[in-house]
């Protein structure tokens, strides 16, 4: 279970990789997964980049990820938007990895699902909503 969540939660950060500065990107858009239900983003890049803002965007201009590397890893805080410019995701990464608070919304805006990474690991209590908004699961995954 917590490998599953991980994988599926860990989709939209791991999914918007290097480029240049400013990187047009090629993008299906959010995708929902048939068996969980959860939203899956997947996009090619360029992975030359190394150090500096990333800033990707949908060819109609809207602002698509926005993130930073340090020594040619991500760092700081990652944002991820639909193409309309509604957030889609939002986490950080320290030395390349999950670390911290990590959120999904729908195209909605309702929160899909909320939790935390330590170590590129999820850990402690994760939520899940509907597209309502309505928490629909809890899941602990053991120590902060």
């Amino acid at each position: 279970m917590k490998k599953t969540i991980f994988i599926l939660c860990a989709a939209s950060f791991f999914a918007c990789g290097g480029g240049s500065k400013e990187s047009e990107t090629k993008t299906s858009g959010p995708k929902r997964d048939t068996a969980s239900g959860i939203a899956v983003k997947t996009q090619s890049v360029d992975s030359n980049m190394t150090e500096g803002a990333f800033v990707a965007r949908y060819p109609n201009g809207v602002i698509k990820t926005r993130g930073e590397y340090h020594g040619g890893k991500r760092d700081g805080q990652w944002t991820v938007w639909y193409e309309n410019g509604q957030l889609w995701s939002e986490g950080f990464y320290k030395k390349g990895l999950r670390e911290g608070a990590a959120t999904t919304y729908y195209d909605n805006g309702k929160k899909e699902t909320e939790g935390s990474y330590k170590k590129g690991e999820p850990v402690g209590k994760w939520m899940f909503y509907d597209s309502t908004g309505a928490k629909i699961k809890e899941v602990n995954l053991g120590k902060k």
